[in-house]
């Protein structure tokens, strides 16, 4: 919240990423305590500073908020959840990338529900209550073709 306070002001647009709604997971998965609390207050505080994403007449955005969500396999992202405090919170105009592309690649084959892609019923899940709730601005991706299409192509070893 300190450094956002700092950002305000220079900051034109933010594009967040919310990946998990359960506390647990933000702990096992990417070893941050509190990840849902401090992701919400970092979130309200930058739509605050630049409110909604306003795109000009050439189809670029000049200002605003685009929040980004990684649907993760199992649930683990909880993005139904994160998608209502977005509607409740913020309202159903906040633009969202909601991303069907998770790829198990690096260590997720020791964490069992990261190990596998996402499936297409899934991502359609989530698909419905984003549409359900009424957000009107962003992006979906194709859940079939997506893990394949939207995967870097990198070949190197960490």
């Amino acid at each position: 919240m300190e450094l956002l306070a700092l950002l305000d002001g220079l900051v034109d647009i933010y594009l967040p990423d919310f990946k998990y709604w359960n506390n647990e997971y933000g702990k096992i998965y990417s070893d941050t305590p509190n990840y849902p609390e401090t992701t919400m207050n970092s979130i309200r505080e930058m739509f605050r500073q630049v409110g909604k994403l306003q795109i000009n007449s050439e189809g670029t955005a000049d200002k605003g908020l685009l929040v980004r969500l990684l649907v993760l396999p199992g649930d683990i992202s909880g993005t139904e959840e994160v998608l209502r405090f977005i509607a409740e919170e913020l309202g159903t105009d906040v633009f969202i990338s909601l991303m069907s592309q998770y790829y198990p690649a690096h260590n997720s084959h020791r964490y069992p529900p990261l190990s596998r892609k996402l499936n297409p019923e899934e991502y359609s899940r989530v698909v419905k209550t984003l549409e359900d709730l009424g957000f009107e601005n962003g992006w979906v991706q194709d859940p079939v073709t997506s893990p394949d299409n939207y995967r870097p192509n990198i070949d190197f070893k960490l």
